[in-house]
């Protein structure tokens, strides 16, 4: 405020002349207007904020009361309850406080806006995949579901660094049996207030088990050089290494054991390992894959290569040649060629190392073919006579193997064959494969024999004669004109002729046998061992005796002596001869006796059979049984019959019959029972009877025992059981037997005997009645078939009624329903019947018995023979096809014959053509079929059926070409800035061709290769590559790869209007990093939202850049206006100055709203701009000096009002 100088002074006087005049008003003008304060002006929905008036008036304060403007408008009202110095509130709107003061009188606070946000809804999560279905190591997608706009979300999981947005994904590792809980929560933040809202939820992981395998050869076997393939089976034997707690919690192993047919299941038991896998037939690698699911569905893989191969044998091969004409015996060119043996298509994978070793260096020799010495051949020039031994080392991956071999270069060579040992006088004859000579290319050759070192003979082949037993020692020698064979420096050892003499024949005689017994043939010299041999010549024993098999017949033997050289005796022959075997043994007697009885005499019969008639007999007992615990019988025992002494409990007897040197015959046993001697109180017997018929007399034994003569009997009858609830029966029921009368239920009879104070009850028997025979029915499911063909099975019903144990009879006739029947062929005593083949149309039936009910007889079922089905063949047009794909259609003939009507049935096999068939997938009833997309080799045949006969088709079969695996993308989600380029690669690309397309199946590659590249993208888009092998098979389906175009959308915000030296945020959105320029009055250009605090309008520019590198720009103004300029006093005294309350710069804030309040509240004041200023008056009347309070509404600005006091002086 502007006074001017007399204005001033004028202040001053009529100041001092109030504080002369009135006291009380000086105090009044001390008072000071009440502070309150908060310290959260922005608080959420739910919450509160405390005012607080603070500092406390130094003056008395006799009441509070707060007030509130909910609207907006400026009208406060009082809040109820509200009169403390401090009030919690949880509502928005502009709040002030009234004191009252006995000194001062009513005091008005400031004011403060209290702004409350709502919070954000409490989010709802979706997962996916569900939980509960997660298995450790997938990825997990979590959304918030409708989200909120303006709300941003904080996610959090266990262990993991938060992330944001409205949708996460996180990946949960995770290994063992059961489940992991993991707890997600997400928090929904609203600003202004970070009002939040937090909602977590619980997601159930299944672990993962832990898995390891090895195999019992470590996977690699290799196969001995001398083992042939198909003389021994090569599998992998898998060995289960996987521990508790996941073994036990295993449910089931899927094993690919690489030999081309996929992986099999196999359950989850862990006693099935060491597993074994097919036998691998041919050399090379095979990749096993074993998958293995757990009990709660999730799975773990273990992949290792199987090698299978074949240890080298090193063998070489030779040949030689002389050098020029004539030839001579030096120089020579030797030849040598590999001929190591190894498995089929591991010849590759040989390597080879010759080396020549002069060990009496010789020297003179050279390579002229494979001068590395690493070749399969090599080719050595000899100039000089001598010995060299050639060596050669074979090795492969799975081992090395050396050979050598020794040649002889100019000297002749002789060789004989190794020591002969013979007995008695012999005749060797020489011949070229008793003997070796090799001339070596000599031209002059001449030959020498010698015996014991004298010379016998000059012949190349002579023929020598040993007569004497001795030692002879045999010598040959070869020369030519480069020396002997002696000359090599090392002789060749003699060939040791030794002639042994011959022992005598053995002394043995002829011997006799019992039929089924053996005889021992024992010569008794010379020497100690013999040749035994059949009447065949075969050997059959060699020793010092033979104990021939059973014989049944006379036999010759031959027998020869045997000396410590083995050399044989002339032979010997002898005669066994053979007389029949004991036989006829049996006894008779067998019976009951009391205890303390003697048993009746035992007899035997007269035996047959033995040495000349001739036996002798032992009579033994046992008391354990028939066929054990015999002993010699008590009394005479030694005759043909046997009376035994007296016994007290049951016993077994038999006879043992000997005869010579036959094997002895023992009797069957007889049994004599021992019974008590008190009575005998039996009856008989039980019965099985119809509804309806009278019952057999039941018929007791006459008792013994007792007083031998007083018997009393009564028979009683229950129907509650065989222990129970017996009664007197009815009749006449005292006689020794009883007739019962009519029985309408199964009932039980038994008979009481007393005599002599004892009582005997008998066993009961039982009456069973049985209800009539019924449910006699036969039936087939089909009634037709061809002729010479076995139709199904005739099913019979299970009858009812009868004693429940059936007799069935069934019946065939081809004359008619009722006539002709005889007894069906086969087994026809079953419930049901499986007919044979038949050749014409027939009846059947079924005769059904049980016990004493009468036969029923069923109904007739006919069977309709047709003549067969002909002409049944199929085509296939495609033969093969890739994996995945569907064959053309296989063409079937029209067939003929049968009934007429045709059906028909495809079936396939994918195990040969000749096993496993089933039913074709698809539409497999017609004439044609066509396959469906086939994954292995096929077999085809189509079963034709016409009035109940069928026919099978030929074979077909379609095979099955590999497809290559599904590619990998390098990368699966690619990003490119708009009109900017990108990249799709293969990632570990083998060899195969990649053809990229736009769509996931069908259309036209859009490019051909591992690496495809586009530029100038749009839009986004999802390009899919599939890899096709040589044989033009595609893989099964296609990778993948999104290219998202990212478009940045930058964006400054509105533009802003600040009242100068004030502070406004500008808002940057739209990418991950913001540059804004200029950076003039800028807090921080680098960051989203800076604080500008311009002192004039001004435009900035933010430059967004998103995650990828894209970028774009936006702009935004902020005008920068002058702020109003509010006196704090002003004087309407009349004089024309300072009248009205001026405020400098209102024009710039047309919609400006002022309001104007005494000091207990009430407006006195209020415009909407400020075009005419407030003169000090209320409803035309001037107020009194004093101090009041105004709220200036700037609107265009903010809705925060601006608020203080201005002093009236007059």
């Amino acid at each position: 405020m502007h006074l001017f100088l007399h204005k001033r002074l004028y202040f001053v006087f009529a100041l001092l002349y109030l504080l002369l005049a009135s006291p009380e008003r000086l105090w009044a003008q001390a008072c000071t207007a009440p502070t309150i304060t908060t310290d959260k002006t922005s608080i959420c929905s739910g919450e509160s904020t405390t005012l607080l008036l603070s500092p406390e008036p130094t003056y008395p304060v006799t009441s509070y009361q707060w007030f509130v403007d909910e609207d907006g408008d400026g009208v406060f009202t009082a809040v109820p309850g509200a009169t403390s110095k401090s009030q919690a509130v949880g509502t928005a709107g502009v709040y002030q406080l009234q004191i009252t003061s006995s000194d001062c009188g009513p005091q008005v606070s400031n004011n403060i806006r209290v702004n409350v946000t709502d919070r954000p809804s409490t989010p709802v999560i979706s997962v996916n995949p569900a939980s509960g279905a997660i298995c450790g190591g997938d990825q997990v997608t979590f959304t918030v579901q409708s989200p909120e706009a303006g709300v941003d979300y904080i996610w959090r999981v266990d262990g993991s660094n938060p992330k944001s947005g409205t949708q996460v994904m996180y990946t949960f590792e995770s290994f063992g049996v059961g489940s992991d809980f993991f707890t997600v929560s997400v928090e929904a933040i609203r600003q202004p207030g970070s009002c939040r809202t937090l909602e977590d939820i619980t997601v159930e992981v299944r672990q993962t088990p832990v898995i390891d395998f090895s195999e019992e050869n470590d996977f690699t076997v290799c196969l001995e050089d001398s083992i042939n393939p198909a003389d021994t089976t090569v599998v992998a034997k898998l060995v289960n290494n996987i521990q508790e707690p996941y073994l036990s919690n295993i449910a089931a192993y899927f094993i690919d054991w690489g030999d081309g047919n996929g992986e099999q299941r196999y359950p989850g038991d862990p006693s099935l390992f060491p597993e074994e896998g097919p036998e691998y037939t041919d050399f090379g690698s095979y990749p096993i894959k074993v998958r293995v699911e757990s009990n709660n569905g999730c799975e773990a893989t273990f992949e290792r290569e199987f090698f299978y191969g074949k240890n080298p044998k090193a063998n070489f091969t030779t040949n030689k040649e002389a050098v020029g004409t004539p030839q001579s015996c030096t120089p020579v060119i030797w030849s040598f060629g590999d001929s190591t043996t190894v498995g089929d298509g591991l010849s590759d994978d040989l390597t080879y190392k010759w080396e020549i070793m002069d060990q009496m260096n010789i020297g003179g020799w050279e390579v002229q073919l494979g001068e590395t010495l690493t070749e399969d051949t090599l080719r050595v020039q000899f100039n000089n006579s001598g010995v060299f031994e050639v060596q050669l080392i074979v090795s492969n991956s799975c081992s090395s193997d050396t050979t050598s071999q020794s040649i002889i270069v100019g000297y002749p060579q002789a060789q004989l064959g190794g020591s002969i040992t013979a007995c008695g006088d012999t005749t060797i004859r020489y011949d070229q494969t008793t003997v070796f000579f090799d001339p070596n290319f000599g031209n002059t050759v001449s030959y020498e024999w010698f015996v014991n070192g004298q010379q016998v003979s000059r012949q190349q082949y002579p023929t020598l004669r040993f007569d004497d037993p001795g030692t002879y020692n045999v010598e040959v020698r070869i020369t030519n004109e480069c020396g002997t064979s002696d000359d090599l420096g090392q002789q060749q050892p003699p060939q040791v002729i030794t002639i042994l003499p011959v022992p005598g024949p053995p002394v043995i005689s002829n011997v006799t046998t019992c039929s089924g017994d053996s005889a021992l043939l024992a010569p008794t010299g010379p020497g100690t061992s013999y040749n035994f041999y059949d009447n065949r010549g075969n050997l059959v024993f060699t020793g010092a005796s033979y104990k021939t098999p059973p014989l049944t017949g006379a036999t010759t033997f031959r027998v020869e002596t045997i000396d410590s050289n083995n050399c044989p005796s002339d032979m010997v022959t002898v005669f066994v001869g053979v007389v029949p075997a004991i036989g006829n043994n049996t006894i008779i007697g067998a019976q009951s006796i009391c205890v303390g009885d003697a048993p009746a005499e035992l007899t035997g019969s007269q035996p047959s059979g033995g040495a000349g008639g001739s036996y002798v007999y032992t009579w033994q007992i046992s008391t354990t049984g028939p066929a054990s615990g015999f002993t010699k019988a008590t009394g005479t025992s030694n005759s043909q019959n046997y009376k035994p002494e007296s016994i007290g409990q049951t016993s077994w007897f038999r006879r043992v019959v000997n005869s010579g040197s036959c094997t002895a015959d023992t009797s069957a046993a007889v049994q004599v029972t021992v019974v008590p001697r008190i009575e005998n109180n039996t009856i008989s017997e039980d019965q099985e009877i119809c509804a309806d018929d009278m019952p057999a007399t039941l018929v007791g034994e006459r008792p013994t025992g007792g007083d031998g003569t007083n018997y009393n009997i009564i028979w009683e009858v229950s129907t509650a059981g065989p222990d129970n609830g017996f009664v007197p029966a009815s009749g006449s029921n005292a006689g020794e037997n009883y007739d019962p009368d009519m029985l309408t239920q199964t009932s039980w009879f038994r008979r009481v005997v007393e005599s002599g104070g004892c009582r005997v009850t008998s066993e009961p028997v039982v009456i069973t009645v049985y209800d009539a025979l019924a449910n006699n029915t036969i039936s087939i499911e089909e009634d037709e078939t061809c002729t010479g063909t076995a139709p199904g099975v005739i099913t019979g019903s299970e009858p009812t009624g009868g004693s429940g144990s059936y007799t069935y009879t069934w019946q065939s006739s081809t004359a008619g329903p009722n006539a002709g029947f005889t007894a069906a062929t086969g087994t026809n005593n079953g419930q049901s019947y499986s007919p044979g083949r038949l050749g014409r149309t027939t009846w059947f039936r079924r005769i059904v018995g049980s016990e004493a009910c009468s036969a029923d007889t069923s109904a007739v079922l006919v069977i309709t023979v047709s003549p067969a089905v002909r002409n049944n063949t199929i085509v296939a047009s495609q033969a093969t096809v890739c994996t995945g794909q569907a064959p053309n259609p296989i063409t079937g003939s029209m067939p003929t014959d049968g009934a007429g009507g045709y059906t028909y049935l495809w079936q396939s096999s994918t195990i040969s053509a000749t096993a496993g068939f089933v039913q074709a997938s698809g539409t497999n009833d017609g004439q044609n079929y066509t396959p469906q997309a086939l994954n292995r080799n096929t077999w085809f045949r189509r079963v034709v059926f016409s009035g109940g006969c069928s026919d099978t088709s030929n074979v077909v079969s379609i095979t099955v070409l590999p497809i290559p695996a599904t590619p990998t993308v390098a990368v699966s989600n690619a990003t490119a800035c708009l009109n900017g380029s990108v990249t799709l690669s293969v990632a570990n690309p083998n060899g195969s061709e990649y053809r990229w397309y736009t769509s996931s199946t069908g259309g036209s590659p859009v490019f051909i290769g591992a690496e495809y590249t586009i530029d100038n993208v749009t839009q986004s888009a999802t390009y899919y590559v599939e890899a096709v092998n040589a044989q033009e098979c595609a893989s099964a389906s296609r990778a993948p790869a999104t290219v998202t175009v990212v478009t940045v959308e930058a964006s400054a915000g509105p533009d802003k209007t600040v009242i100068q030296g004030q502070t406004v945020e500008l808002r940057g959105t739209g990418g991950a990093t913001y540059q804004w320029e200029p950076a003039t009055y800028l807090n921080n250009p680098n960051i989203a939202n800076p604080i500008a605090r311009p002192e004039e309008t001004i435009t900035y520019t933010v430059t967004v850049t998103s995650r990828e590198g894209c970028v774009d720009t936006a702009s935004v103004t902020v005008e920068v206006i002058p702020g109003i300029k509010i006196p704090n006093a002003f004087t309407p005294n009349g004089d024309n100055v300072n009248e009205v309350w001026e405020i400098e710069n209102f024009e710039n804030y047309p919609d400006m709203r002022v309001e104007v309040f005494n000091r207990w509240g009430n407006k006195i004041f209020s415009s909407k701009g400020y075009g005419v200023p407030w003169d000090g008056t209320y409803n035309g009347k001037e107020l009194p000096v004093a101090t009041y309070y105004y709220l200036i509404y700037l609107e265009r600005i903010s809705d925060e009002p601006i608020s203080g006091n201005v002093t009236i002086i007059r």
